[in-house]
């Protein structure tokens, strides 16, 4: 599925590649972010941008699946839309990010007006990523949110766990090579 929606096997292997590296140094495991990805490629978000936004969104998640889940829906939303409305605006707020307030803190518009160009559909795609951007960034207050999370027991726990997952795969890869042929 990851193959069709990545644009072909060679970039589904990259994008998988560095999905897995990112679980095996954060408290994320690979299933999870599998699940995100797929979700944002599935609503159009463009394969060279997932994995900036899945590194932003681990940052904005705090370490929570559930979290990034719901973030990576949400995003996938936003931009098949290509803006922010105010049921997407409540499920980022439900998640622990709001990006009209980073938005409002770093450019000085004010909420009023933000909320304004929301309700009026004039609050795109773009600028909710920059205000990730902003967030995640250093200075932001979400800036190494995952990698802070990661050092945790449970981010450790989680670390190993799919470094043994990784392994168990690699192990079971012959195995799987051998039956195919004769599954078939």
């Amino acid at each position: 599925q990851l193959n069709v929606l990545a644009g072909g096997a060679d970039k589904a292997q990259g994008l998988l590649g560095e999905l897995k590296a990112m679980g095996s140094s954060s408290s994320y495991e690979f299933p999870a972010l599998a699940e995100g990805a797929k979700t944002m490629l599935s609503f159009g978000v463009a394969q060279d941008q997932v994995m900036p936004i899945m590194r932003q969104l681990g940052d904005l998640a705090g370490g929570s699946s559930e979290k990034m889940a719901s973030l990576g829906l949400v995003m996938g939303q936003i931009s098949s839309m290509g803006r922010l409305t105010g049921g997407d605006l409540l499920q980022l707020i439900n998640a622990g990010f709001n990006p009209l307030v980073t938005l409002s803190e770093k450019t000085g518009e004010s909420m009023e007006s933000l909320r304004k160009r929301m309700e009026d559909g004039a609050l795109g795609f773009d600028e909710v990523r920059q205000a990730m951007t902003i967030a995640t960034s250093e200075g932001g207050k979400f800036f190494g949110m995952m990698e802070a999370q990661g050092k945790t027991t449970s981010g450790l726990l989680s670390t190993l766990q799919d470094n043994v997952n990784e392994v168990f795969a690699a192990l079971g890869q012959p195995i799987n090579d051998a039956l195919k042929p004769v599954l078939e």
